[in-house]
């Protein structure tokens, strides 16, 4: 599993999101900061449409309430956009 590899690369302080283990990119590792998990923020929405029932705008809304604006300390997750691949379009 993703999540018990990157546990073990790095450490068990690591955040993650529970139930998106399906959406993580990979790990972002900054100079002179922890390393923190990114989550591919189109599977994140898409996840939000497809399994949760949301519509595209109120997943999108969600998300950016309760996941991009959540900070729960130096190890808080981030978000990937790939503004090549967006897998719904609004509207």
């Amino acid at each position: 599993m993703l999540r018990d590899s990157i546990a073990d690369l790095y450490d068990d302080q690591i955040v993650f999101m529970d139930g998106y283990d399906d959406c993580i990119a990979g790990v972002c590792e900054r100079l002179g900061m922890l390393p923190i998990v990114a989550y591919d923020r189109d599977k994140v929405i898409k996840k939000l449409v497809v399994v949760h029932g949301m519509t595209y705008e109120d997943a999108e809304e969600w998300h950016g309430f309760n996941q991009l604006g959540s900070w729960v300390g130096d190890r808080t997750p981030c978000f990937l956009t790939d503004p090549t691949a967006c897998f719904l379009t609004p509207g």
